[in-house]
């Protein structure tokens, strides 16, 4: 039980890490895109070795990994329709 409970911070930690640091990436959308995905998979990981509550938590991780996501490949699209146009 202990080392579920470790590995849950661990993948918790790295979802953050990975949250904050894509903020000062300037890259363009599908390289953000990647990293919101990954920060999905993280989610998914931390939902299955949380418990209840922890496993409340990693929901709304993975809530916010899809919505920043889908925002981010929105964004690809009409850079991409603009540099075709």
């Amino acid at each position: 039980m202990q080392t579920s409970d470790r590995l849950f911070k661990v993948v918790t930690a790295a979802y953050l890490c990975m949250f904050v640091a894509s903020f000062f990436i300037l890259a363009a959308p599908p390289g953000k895109f990647g990293i919101y995905v990954l920060m999905g998979v993280l989610a998914v990981a931390a939902c299955i070795l949380g418990e209840s509550f922890s496993r409340a938590r990693a929901v709304l991780l993975l809530i916010l990994a899809v919505c920043l996501s889908a925002v981010e490949y929105k964004r690809g699209r009409e850079l991409h329709q603009n540099c075709t146009s």
